[in-house]
């Protein structure tokens, strides 16, 4: 019974993992490939990325060549997926070789906007940084949100100030009750804007300001979607910050941004957001020690959900904080050595952040020959006295 076959999914796609080569029926092919499809998603949803990557990789050796006409939903649903799973588990060259037939067999731009999602994440965390915002500055032209190609001070301000304006004539309870947005341009557009408020934090930031702000004025003149508590996040930053020295303001529409989170029902942008409100604007609001426990916390649904750069980025930030709130260092060791183990194993680039942070504590527990220097251990073989990680713990 299909209830049976849901029950058992993952032991029958195993079963017939070994004998699918002896299978030549074309409908059987396919009905094959669709429960993989549905394994790999369940899968992916418990947060078994190396067992869906597996059952999507089984259900494409099934697809033929007639696929892409007769099923294509189903191919462009193993392939994009399958690479999402690339990308989480740390394959960047996979993602691109997945990738590629899937953007070849696309018919529109639409059919192009999964993969390209994916395709810029992947670039990002392989290192690829401003490879990364240059194609999702270009894909946001493409859907009617372009960026000047100068930025200056002046541009900026402009953006904050209208944005500023815009928001001053809502209360926060019609913030929060804002309809949601319609217009699927406008929801794709929001994707691309959110990952860009992460790459341009760091990469091009002079974008940063027209980034968050864009998400905020359509946001309140297009809808609501998911993404907007990551703009509402990254907007309450910029008031935060030195140029408009307003935190009180900022942590506002910070909070305003997990209130937003909870009504989208938005576990997968929970890490971000708690790294953005409760590691970065919790530095001028509030104790620290209170954020250690929500730090801990986006560390973990971060790694469940796959986020995996703001989970090593929530783990960065809580090992900084609990030194500076005096944790003992024995039990801090500890979980520096698992988030070490994490962030390798996802081939994040701040690993040598995890590892500074690693050497420093057991530079204070007395176990390197000169407490003074990151050299021993864990930095001396892995990152240089340029290292832009090394420079940015110092």
């Amino acid at each position: 019974s299909p209830e049976e076959v849901e029950t058992n999914i993952f032991t029958i796609i195993d079963k017939f993992d070994t004998g699918s080569r002896l299978i030549t029926d074309r409908k059987e092919k396919t009905d094959l490939a669709i429960l993989s499809l549905k394994a790999g998603q369940l899968a992916s949803a418990m947060s078994a990325f190396p067992s869906a990557s597996k059952y999507l990789k089984f259900g494409i050796n099934l697809l033929t060549e007639e696929d892409w006409e007769t099923n294509r939903g189903l191919c462009f649903d193993l392939y994009n997926l399958c690479a999402e799973m690339d990308y989480v588990l740390g394959d960047f060259k996979g993602v691109e070789r997945n990738l590629q037939l899937v953007l070849q067999r696309a018919r529109n731009y639409r059919e192009k906007l999964r993969p390209y999602y994916t395709i810029v994440q992947a670039k990002w965390s392989g290192g690829n940084m401003l490879d990364a915002v240059i194609t999702a500055v270009a894909l946001l032209a493409e859907l009617g949100e372009p960026f000047p190609s100068v930025v200056t001070g002046k541009i900026c301000r402009e953006a904050v100030e209208e944005t500023r304006i815009l928001l001053s004539a809502r209360t926060e309870e019609e913030l929060f009750n804002l309809e949601r947005a319609t217009d699927v341009d406008v929801q794709e557009a929001m994707k691309f804007l959110n990952i860009l408020t992460q790459y341009t934090y760091k990469e091009k930031k002079e974008y940063f300001p027209l980034v968050a702000c864009k998400m905020v004025r359509l946001s309140l003149l297009r809808g609501v979607c998911r993404e907007s508590a990551c703009g509402f996040a990254a907007y309450g930053l910029i008031l935060c910050g030195r140029l408009h020295k307003k935190p009180t303001l900022g942590y506002k529409y910070g909070l305003l941004a997990i209130r937003l989170l909870q009504r989208f029902q938005v576990r997968e942008f929970q890490a971000q957001i708690y790294v953005i409100v409760y590691g970065v604007m919790g530095s001028w609001i509030g104790q620290i020690q209170a954020t250690l426990p929500l730090l801990k916390e986006a560390m973990d649904v971060g790694l469940k959900t796959g986020d995996i750069e703001y989970a090593a980025n929530a783990a960065r930030v809580y090992q900084g904080r609990a030194l500076c709130c005096g944790q003992p260092l024995g039990p801090l060791l500890l979980e520096a050595e698992v988030h070490l183990h994490h962030v390798r194993e996802y081939k994040q680039q701040a690993v040598n952040m995890q590892r500074a942070t690693r050497q420093v504590i057991l530079n204070l527990m007395g176990r390197s020959s000169d407490p003074t220097q990151l050299s021993e251990d864990q930095m001396s073989s892995h990152a240089g006295k340029d290292d832009p990680d090394r420079k940015e713990f110092f």
